[in-house]
């Protein structure tokens, strides 16, 4: 048992580290609203006039999921995706990249990345073929595709179907195929950026 004279230290020590809690909270919070981020948010964004999306709204279409196309060797079927400029376009006198063409570059990235390091492994490529790659692009690139995933949060629910394994047994898998996708219209997205880049001349 605490002698009688420690009970009021105990107090006094409990009252006053509370107070310097609750004057740090505030300080911390006065802080984080007044403070300039080393980034700006959608708000601060908005509020200073700069843009956020493009000025058209973009219908929603439907995508189904079909596997075949667009070869992971082929750099002439993945440059079709691209408009003019990467995706740049010019709004206000200010350019902006589209993220839609800015998430496609990263996993063209990706793609170039692994298949060079798929020809090494298979020997198909000499070693000195790796040293063409940029390691730290491909690492941000990934990070990229992790948030657009993230921000996409695609709900589709993939069903199940049989699939014969390698070793001939047969199990249940989702393979994505054939699945209906609710997306943005990427094909009005283009055709935006295309004719926003014609104007650039004018």
């Amino acid at each position: 048992m605490l002698p009688p004279m420690a009970h009021p230290v105990f107090l006094t020590l409990g009252i006053t580290l509370l107070s310097i809690g609750t004057v740090f909270n505030i300080l911390s919070m006065l802080y984080a609203r007044h403070a300039t981020p080393e980034y700006s948010s959608f708000v601060e964004l908005h509020t200073q006039g700069e843009m956020r999306d493009l000025t058209e709204r973009i219908n929603d279409a439907v995508l189904r999921f079909e596997f075949g196309n667009y070869s992971i060797t082929s750099d002439d079927e993945w440059a079709t995706l691209f408009p003019p400029h990467g995706g740049q376009i010019m709004l206000n006198g200010s350019k902006y990249d589209v993220s839609l063409y800015l998430q496609l570059k990263c996993l063209d990235t990706v793609r170039v990345t692994f298949v060079a390091l798929r020809d090494v492994f298979n020997d198909e490529s000499p070693a000195r073929a790796i040293d063409s790659v940029d390691f730290k692009e491909t690492g941000y690139c990934l990070d990229v595709l992790r948030q657009t995933v993230l921000c996409t949060a695609d709900v589709t629910l993939e069903p199940g179907e049989v699939v014969v394994l390698s070793d001939g047994s047969i199990d249940m898998a989702v393979t994505g195929n054939h699945v209906d996708h609710i997306c943005r219209d990427w094909v009005q997205v283009r055709e935006f950026v295309e004719k926003n880049q014609k104007s650039w001349d004018r």
